[in-house]
C-alpha cells in the first residue's frame, strides 16, 4: 500500500486517540535521562514532530526551554493548550509557520520520524531541521534498530493490501544511519544502539543510564539514536 500523505493523516488522527501507543509516551522520561548530556549548553531545544508532546514534557521537566513543531494542526493546537503559561515553554507551530518565524535552536529531536518517509520525504525533513538549526546545533534522531519491516505487517481484507502497521517504509542501521547523515554534511558525534526503559506517567525512574548500557549490549537491539551537529560554520 502506498502512504500517501492522506492515509498518513487519518492513520495519526486516529492512533492520537490512543496515546498509551506511542513511542514518546512509553520512551521520553529514559531518553532524556539519557540524552541531556548532548543538551549541556543548549538554551532553546525543539521537539519537531511533538505529535501530543510526551518529549517536551520530559524536556521542560529538566528545565531547558523548549519548543514544539508538527505538520498536523491539531497536535500543535493540543500541544500549545497543554503547556501554554509553563515555565520554559516557548509555544507550537506548525512546521510551515516555524520557518517562517525565522527562529534557530541550539538542540532539535527528531523522534521515530525518520522510518515513515520516503526519499523525497526524507529530504524535505533534513533541509527544514536544518533551516532552523543554529550553527553548531545538536541534533538528536531515533529510529527502531535493523527493524524487519515485513514481521509488523498487517493485512486488510477490505483492500486487499498488506501494510506496515505503523507506516513504516524503511529501516535503518547504525551504519545506515550515520551514513546517510554524514552525507547531508552533518558531523556525527555518536550513534548509540540499545533498549530505552519503558517508563509511564507515575512510574519511577531507576538508574536508567546504567539499565539501557546493559541491555545495550544483549542481544535484541531495537532502539537507535544518532547524534550529530551542524557545522559551526554552515549557512
Amino acid at each position: 500500500m502506498e502512504w500517501t500523505a492522506d492515509r498518513v493523516r487519518r492513520l495519526w488522527d486516529y492512533e492520537s486517540a490512543h496515546p498509551e501507543r506511542y513511542f514518546a509516551y512509553k520512551y521520553s522520561k529514559s531518553l532524556v535521562s539519557v540524552l541531556k548530556r548532548h543538551l549541556r549548553g543548549a538554551r532553546r531545544v525543539l521537539d519537531y514532530g511533538c505529535g501530543r508532546g510526551f518529549l517536551a514534557e520530559k524536556l521542560l521537566e529538566i528545565g531547558v526551554d523548549v519548543a514544539a513543531a508538527d505538520d498536523s494542526p491539531r497536535s500543535v493546537a493540543f500541544v500549545e493548550e497543554r503547556f501554554r503559561g509553563q515555565k520554559g515553554f516557548l509555544g507550537a507551530s506548525t512546521v510551515d509557520d516555524l520557518q517562517k518565524s525565522g527562529e534557530r535552536f541550539d538542540a532539535i529531536f527528531v523522534i521515530e520520524v525518520i522510518e515513515h518517509l520516503d526519499d523525497a520525504a526524507l529530504e524535505e525533513l533534513f533541509e527544514r531541521v536544518r533551516s532552523v538549526a543554529s550553527p553548531g546545533a545538536t541534533l538528536i534522531i531515533t529510529t527502531p534498530n535493523a527493524e524487519k519491516l515485513r514481521a509488523s505487517e498487517v493485512y486488510c481484507p477490505s483492500c486487499d493490501q498488506r501494510f506496515h502497521r505503523w507506516g513504516h517504509v524503511r529501516t535503518w542501521t547504525a551504519d545506515s544511519l550515520a551514513a546517510y547523515l554524514s552525507s547531508l554534511g552533518l558531523d556525527m558525534v555518536e550513534t548509540i544502539e540499545g533498549r530505552f526503559a519503558k517508563v509511564v506517567p507515575g512510574q519511577p525512574l531507576r538508574s536508567l543510564w546504567g539499565r539501557f548500557q546493559k541491555l545495550s549490549r544483549g542481544a535484541k537491539r531495537p532502539h537507535l539514536v544518532a547524534v550529530c551537529r551542524v557545522p559551526v560554520d554552515a549557512a
